[in-house]
């Protein structure tokens, strides 16, 4: 077997996979639908096999992997450590041993399963009473999770995310591989934008052949909601903004001062793709603007409050400081030339709304008493929307499926051991990246991951009032973020 043959087009067969899933999950509606998530699950199943044999290639022909497994033990430890937390929901264990991990799953169980725990109840009256026991104290073996069918699905979708970083930081390693991934990724991102505004100008409002019925007033792409087409924009935005620091800092010299010097390095080949940059930019934020989603700008103003504080920090470069408030002006104006009236009136019903029956502070107020319930294990990843209407105290006549809110929801649907692992991760791992990155003395790598953070802050911030994390384009892209970032500091 030629196994040169076989390396070479497992390599281009994983990363075209990965280019797929970056296109189609955005534009399948967010992927949120069943048959576009099982889509990015199989797609990422047959990725990972392909890794697999693309190993066994490698191994034949002594190439190893240039990933070396040890440079962040602590992420392998805590990711494992998550995934046999959300296992451990589902394992059925005996009445007695429930009352003890989870007293108030252990009650509920008794209150809607009849039968649930006959070792505690009396002496049965007849045959058929102690046939009727019998036969229940058989499901006296339940899980932790209140509705494991959705803890199942949900578990595979973390799966197949982590699968995905992992295919991404031991696949995508050379500067020409994560260019190509971040060109694809400021496509899709412009794209979306342009789409939304050509849609939201002609007044027809559809997501391809389907007329919009939510959010009829305002900019949404090819996403449903327009917080998580915002949250989807806001990554790409920030991403966009490092490979624009990166092309200025490529900038070739000129002899010639004054505006003739600046136009000659414009129309330079770096200067064009500057440019380009400059406009896809301007391009997102216009449509980030007229998503009307608040705290999609909110986030977006935040990463780049953390995007400056590194630059001053790292670079000291003034010039690059007054290169991104130009690409800011040019999107706020574009924003204002094509109508900010919607959006100044949807800040201005803000304290009506929070003060409002069935409001997102009302929410998380019930959702504190679940997680008072369910403290250490959670209800189970996925049952929020199914627990929730037991603890819903609001009059309002509204089905919550989420927290709006993801450290709630991470919280109550994992316990307090599944919230400080995944905050232990994400710390840990940023960290590790940030460090990294100071060391680095690449401008590429500087401007690629000085993105890459503001992309994580910006997903960061949008979190605390929504519920990006459960939308699966949302979060592949940030796990792609997150592996860009990670081979850029240890491999380019």
């Amino acid at each position: 077997m030629n196994y040169s043959k076989v390396l070479n087009f497992s390599n281009i067969f994983i990363e075209s996979g990965i280019i797929f899933l970056l296109v189609f999950t955005p534009l399948a509606f967010g992927a949120v639908h069943i048959w576009a998530y099982s889509v990015m699950e199989v797609s990422v199943i047959l990725l990972l096999g392909m890794w697999i044999i693309k190993s066994i290639a490698a191994r034949r022909l002594s190439k190893r992997d240039k990933m070396k497994h040890s440079q962040m033990p602590v992420v392998n430890i805590l990711t494992a450590a998550f995934v046999g937390l959300l296992v451990f929901q589902l394992v059925p264990f005996p009445a007695a041993a429930m009352k003890r991990l989870s007293a108030h799953t252990y009650d509920l169980y008794q209150a809607v399963l009849p039968g649930y725990d006959s070792s505690n109840s009396g002496s049965a009256e007849s045959a058929l009473n102690r046939q009727y026991e019998a036969d229940a104290a058989k499901s006296d073996w339940r899980p932790i999770s209140v509705y494991p069918y959705a803890t199942r699905v949900e578990f595979l979708k973390i799966l197949a995310y982590i699968g995905f970083f992992y295919l991404i930081i031991h696949n995508i390693t050379t500067k020409k591989q994560i260019n190509r991934l971040v060109l694809v990724i400021i496509a899709v991102g412009c794209f979306e934008a342009m789409y939304g505004l050509l849609e939201g100008l002609s007044g027809q409002q559809h997501i391809f052949f389907y007329e919009k019925r939510y959010y009829t007033d305002c900019v949404t792409g090819t996403f449903v909601n327009r917080n998580h087409f915002a949250g989807y924009l806001e990554m790409v935005i920030s991403l966009c903004f490092g490979m624009i620091i990166y092309r200025w800092l490529k900038l070739p010299a000129n002899p010639h001062k004054g505006m003739r010097g600046f136009i000659n390095r414009l129309t330079s080949e770096q200067g064009s793709k500057l440019v380009l940059l400059v406009f896809a930019g301007s391009i997102m934020l216009m449509g980030l603007i007229l998503s009307q989603s608040r705290m999609g700008q909110f986030s977006l103003l935040a990463a780049l409050a953390v995007m400056t504080l590194c630059l001053m920090w790292e670079m000291k470069s003034r010039k690059i400081i007054k290169l991104i408030s130009v690409v800011l002006l040019i999107g706020i104006s574009g924003g204002i030339w094509l109508g900010l009236n919607p959006l100044i009136g949807r800040y201005a019903l803000l304290p009506k709304e929070i003060a409002a029956e069935g409001s997102r502070a009302a929410i998380w107020r019930d959702t504190m008493v679940l997680i008072k319930d369910f403290p250490l294990w959670g209800s189970g990843l996925g049952s929020y929307r199914y627990i929730f209407p037991k603890y819903k105290r609001s009059i309002a006549q509204a089905v919550y499926h989420h927290a709006h809110n993801d450290y709630l929801e991470l919280a109550a649907e994992t316990g307090m051991v599944g919230f400080l692992i995944i905050m232990g991760l994400a710390g840990y791992f940023w960290q590790q990246v940030i460090t990294k990155w100071h060391r680095r003395k690449s401008t590429y790598v500087k401007g690629l991951v000085f993105g890459c953070i503001g992309g994580g802050a910006a997903m960061l911030f949008h979190s605390f009032a929504d519920f990006n994390m459960h939308i699966p384009a949302n979060i592949l892209l940030l796990t792609v973020i997150m592996g860009v970032s990670f081979s850029a500091v240890t491999q380019t």
